[in-house]
């Protein structure tokens, strides 16, 4: 599980450029929890350098990813907690299967959590 940064907020397509791995605190099948104090450490020092945390990321241990109860109230603190400076999060799952099928991509805008899909090319 890790962070998802972006440099500029300013352009109609924001790009992830840098991903980061938080340490788990404790791990297992059905879920995992990180050190929050840590990952806003990591946020400022990033934020410093340029950086705008933009979401989150972790894994599943299925072929196919969806969100959990707890994947879902988590997207929805951070979207919260990012309201005055972005208009939602970005959440991430790997699955086990290759891509495009083992990866889902969601985005919260403080509301509700909604499945991303690719845009076919114009």
């Amino acid at each position: 599980m890790g962070q998802l940064y972006a440099r500029d907020l300013t352009t109609t397509d924001i790009v992830i450029e840098h991903a980061t791995v938080l340490p788990p605190v404790s791990a297992s099948r059905t879920g995992v929890r990180f050190n929050t104090y840590q990952a806003f450490a990591e946020r400022v020092r990033l934020f410093e350098n340029g950086l705008h945390c933009v979401g989150l990321w972790h894994t599943h241990p299925v072929s196919t990813p969806e969100p959990s109860m707890n994947d879902e109230l988590l997207a929805a603190n951070y979207a919260r907690a990012a309201a005055e400076d972005l208009s939602g999060i970005v959440f991430v799952i790997l699955g086990t299967k290759p891509f495009p099928q083992g990866i889902g991509v969601w985005f919260h805008d403080q509301k509700s959590l909604r499945r991303l899909t690719a845009e076919a090319s114009r």
